[in-house]
Formats: structure tokens, C-alpha cells, sequence
């Protein structure tokens, strides 16, 4: 997610929320949510992500609506998300028709490509896939051809898949559905309503009752770190018109100087239209609490808490694991893409600390290779074998590259000469996602075994912070924390020894 981490940039890859988090809502501390704005939140299916509204009274979180599509991040609704300051559509604006599309094509599109790409294009998708129009009308790219033959590319494109990863990709029987309709001649439906290929934008204004998303525990806190004005932090903040802008806001401690561990976290998004992505860094030394600057990408002396792209879940730790939180300031640094005047955001994380410290500690570990100079296009790879103690437990992997990088595997080499699959992933710069290990077995390291990533690029890369040059990182999280710290002495990225990239 972040273009340039920098040497000393750590990712804890505690989520981008990770898939296959526990079906759990996270704790709300009475007060701290922000009035009228919508927050995430995990369905009892634990697939599914619906959204809740803040009270008016920022007393309570609204009730947990999952009446959306599985993954889609919000439900219902066409508009803006619940609460947020209203859609500023994307660059090539929404929908361009009404024609109907035929029912099986236009429900596979709504349930699978609705989340981004509704009547109104959310984050900073370029266009709608709803109508007839819209899949007829030239492509964005190549005005040659039509949109829908662009929609057949990616679907088909194992590299830059669509839909993106964690959602799964289509199978041969929908990728037919699509396929045949376009050899038949695009042909227009002929029912004006499917009846059942439900609703495919952005949260409406949510539902109405209490959430019951109170936490018991006493322990812990929650804290909403958004996007603020400078000159007034109760104020949202104002978006630029220039494309691809990263923005940080800086913030003391919003705990204090108390000693916590983050439990979980859960994305607040407030305006769809112009979030792309975003992610909460640590920062070693303090941050002048209330400020934001344009950011370069580059975080040195930082470490990656926590981040969100579209299509990513809430974070939610086990019971017994808290996650690090180092530092004496924090940042939000958020990507925005916007080409209209007037937008204004308060996007974020809510994230819920503990302040009775869990029996496990979880922290970033970064595998892969940071010493390549110059090479066409192929393969990166580093080894680490890690100091212990044992055993290991990996959380979740955040595979991270630049423009360059198309996939990411990290393979468990066993001390009895088998090997597993930690990670095996196709990687897209604009949507980073975080993945749980590949099986269960994968995810405990014993004494003896050791962990190879393979980078994968498609053009002449080198190492570097900027976005033209790469990286090769798949940021673990794991307990202990240190425990997949590479030879003594090393220090790496992360500047303490927390690390095995070689």
C-alpha cells in the first residue's frame, strides 16, 4: 500500500483486514465514535462486511447492517457511504444509462464488481458496471475497444486479477457467462428489474436499533485516528484535486503515555469516492498532534500498524494476542484520488486498544530481500531462518512490492526437507491486500525451518524507496514478537534485529 517505506519502515501486516478474521464487531467505548459516520463491521457469516452508523449523539454504533453483498466492504444503498459527506464520483462519473444489462450478467457484476464500480464508482474506481452503457461505451484506455472486452482481460488476467484479491476470482462458468455475451453481440436485457441481483453501491443511511457492539472488558479503549483539518482537528479535512495525493495526519498518542496493545481495528470510511487507500504508521520519535502534510511515501524510523484497501475486512487479534503498538507519535497517511473541488473526508480507523496487557504479543517481522541492484524482469529472492523462541505463530503475511511487482510466495522449507505454501499471491500496487496463511499447518515455524520469498517483477526493477525503483517485503505478523528476528546483529529494516530479510 504505501509506495516508499523507506529503509527503516516495518509493515505489521495486521491486516488490510485480513481475510479469515474471526466473525467479531469491535469494542466501542462510549463517546469516542464520530457523529453520523459509518464504520465497518464483520457479519455473523464471517464473510460478509456490512456497516454501522454512529449515533448524532456519538453515544452508540447503529446496528451492524449485512444486508450487502459478500465482501463489499458496506451494503446497501446507491449513494455516498452512511453518513460521509457525499459522493464526488469518480473522474469518468457514474453510471451512463439505464438500459438494462441481461439478469445473469448484470447479478455476476453486481456481486462480484459492485463494491467499487456501483451506479456510483467508489473508491476511486473509474467506472460504473451497471447499465448496458456502461459496458458498451469505449474503455477508458484504449477507446478502440469497448468496455466490456476490457472486463474480459482482467477477469481473465491472472497477474492484475479482478475482481482483486482476497476476493476470489471467477470461475470458468462465470467468466463464461460474460464471455458469451460478448460473442453473442452484447445483446441488451430485456427486464427492466432482475429481482434479486440486489443493490450495488455504497451504504444508504444505515439501519436503525442498538448495535449491542459494546465491549465488557473494562481494559479496553477505542479510538477513532480520521482525516482532520489543521487549522481546526473538529473540522474534516479539505481534498486535493491533484491525482494520486498522499496525505499524513499526524497524532500524539491518542492513549496517552499508557502502555497497549491494539486488539482490533475497524476501517471508517466517509468518502468513497475519493479514498483509495489508507495506512496507520508508528513513528519513533513525536508528531505534532493535529498536523498533516503531503507525504512521500517514505516512513523512516516508522512501523506499519495498520491498513485498509477496498475489499479488505476488519482486524480483529485472537482473545489472547495483542499487537505492538512502539512509537511516541502516530500517522495516518491516506491515498486520495480526486479531480473535483469541495470534497471533504474524515476517513480512518477506529482502533481498539487494551490496557491489560495479553498473554502473546504479536509484531512485524519483514521477509524477502532488500540488497538487489539492477536486473530485467523475474524473480527476487530471500531466505530466513529464524532465531526463535519456538514456535512461531504467523497471524497474517502483507505481501509488498512497487509498480513493478505482479506476485509474491513465501515457502516454508520444514527442518524434514518438506515444504509448504505460507503465501502464493498475484500483486496489485493499488490494491495490497493482507492474506492469513495458506493453511493452518502453515501458519507454525519451528526451530530448524526456514521461509523463502520470491519476488516476481514484470520489468527491469532495483531496489529503493521511490515508486519507480522496488521493494521486496511480505510483512509478517507473528508471535512472539522478535521471534522471527534473522542472525544476531542484523538489523535490517526495521533497525532493531526484529527481521530475517537478508
Amino acid at each position: 500500500m504505501s509506495r516508499k517505506p523507506g529503509l527503516q519502515t516495518m509493515f505489521a501486516c495486521v491486516l488490510l483486514f485480513a481475510a479469515g478474521c474471526p466473525s467479531a464487531t469491535a469494542p466501542l467505548a462510549a463517546g469516542k465514535c464520530r457523529p453520523g459516520l459509518s464504520y465497518q463491521c464483520a457479519c455473523s457469516d464471517g464473510i460478509s462486511i456490512g456497516s454501522q452508523v454512529c449515533a448524532l449523539d456519538g453515544s452508540a454504533l447503529g446496528v451492524c447492517q449485512c444486508g450487502g453483498l459478500p465482501g463489499n466492504g458496506l451494503a446497501g444503498g446507491t449513494g455516498g457511504v452512511s453518513g460521509s459527506s457525499g459522493s464526488a464520483g469518480s473522474s469518468s462519473g457514474g453510471s451512463m444509462g439505464t438500459t438494462p444489462l441481461p439478469c445473469d450478467v448484470a447479478q455476476l457484476l453486481t456481486e462480484h464488481c459492485g463494491l467499487c464500480h456501483g451506479a456510483t464508482p467508489a473508491f476511486t474506481a473509474p467506472m460504473s458496471l451497471v447499465t448496458w452503457e456502461d459496458l458498451t461505451r469505449p474503455s477508458l484506455s484504449d477507446p478502440t475497444v469497448p468496455v466490456y472486452q476490457k472486463v474480459l482481460q482482467r477477469v481473465r488476467d491472472t497477474q492484475k486479477p479482478m475482481p482483486q484479491p482476497p476476493n476470489p476470482a471467477l470461475s470458468a462458468d462465470q467468466i463464461a457467462v460474460l464471455s458469451n455475451w460478448a460473442n453473442s453481440g452484447a445483446q441488451k436485457g430485456t427486464q427492466p428489474s432482475c429481482g434479486g441481483a440486489g443493490g450495488s453501491g455504497m451504504g444508504g443511511s444505515g439501519g436503525a436499533g442498538a448495535a449491542g457492539t459494546g465491549s465488557t472488558d473494562p481494559n479496553i479503549e477505542c479510538f477513532d485516528i480520521i482525516a482532520r483539518a489543521t487549522a481546526d482537528k473538529a473540522q474534516k479535512f479539505g481534498v486535493p484535486t491533484t491525482p494520486d495525493t498522499y496525505i499524513g495526519f499526524n497524532y500524539a498518542p491518542p492513549w496517552g503515555s499508557a502502555q497497549v496493545q491494539a486488539v482490533s481495528a475497524t476501517s471508517i470510511i466517509d468518502n468513497s469516492a475519493v479514498v483509495h487507500h489508507w495506512i496507520l504508521y508508528s513513528n519513533s520519535s513525536a508528531l505534532s498532534d493535529g498536523t498533516n502534510q503531503n507525504d512521500s511515501g517514505s516512513h523512516p524510523g516508522g512501523q506499519y500498524i495498520v491498513g485498509w484497501a477496498p475489499g479488505a475486512k476488519p482486524m480483529v487479534m485472537p482473545d489472547d494476542v495483542g499487537l505492538q503498538l512502539p512509537g511516541a507519535g502516530y500517522q495516518l497517511e491516506i491515498h486520495y484520488n480526486n479531480s473535483k473541488d469541495g470534497q471533504l473526508d474524515s476517513s480512518g480507523v477506529r482502533l481498539c486498544v487494551t490496557h491489560a496487557p495479553r498473554a502473546k504479543l504479536a509484531a512485524t517481522h519483514p521477509l524477502g530481500q532488500e540488497l538487489f541492484a539492477t536486473f530485467g524482469a523475474g524473480d527476487v529472492t530471500g531466505t530466513c531462518v529464524p532465531q526463535g523462541p519456538f514456535p512461531i505463530t504467523i497471524l497474517y503475511s502483507s505481501p509488498h512490492m512497487h509498480l513493478k511487482g505482479t506476485h509474491m510466495k513465501t515457502i516454508i522449507k520444514r527442518a524434514n526437507g518438506t515444504t509448504e505454501t505460507l503465501v502464493d499471491q498475484p500483486f496489485d500496487f493499488q490494491n495490497q491486500i493482507t492474506y492469513p496463511p495458506a493453511t493452518p499447518s502453515a501458519a507454525t515455524i519451528n526451530q530448524g525451518d526456514s521461509l523463502v520469498t520470491t519476488c516476481t517483477y514484470n520489468a527491469a526493477a532495483q531496489f529503493g524507496t521511490k515508486t519507480t525503483e522496488e521493494m521486496c517485503y511480505n510483512f509478517v505478523t507473528a508471535y512472539a514478537a522478535g521471534a522471527l528476528a534473522g542472525a544476531p546483529g542484523y538489523t535490517g529494516v526495521s533497525g532493531n534485529g526484529n527481521t530475517c530479510i537478508k
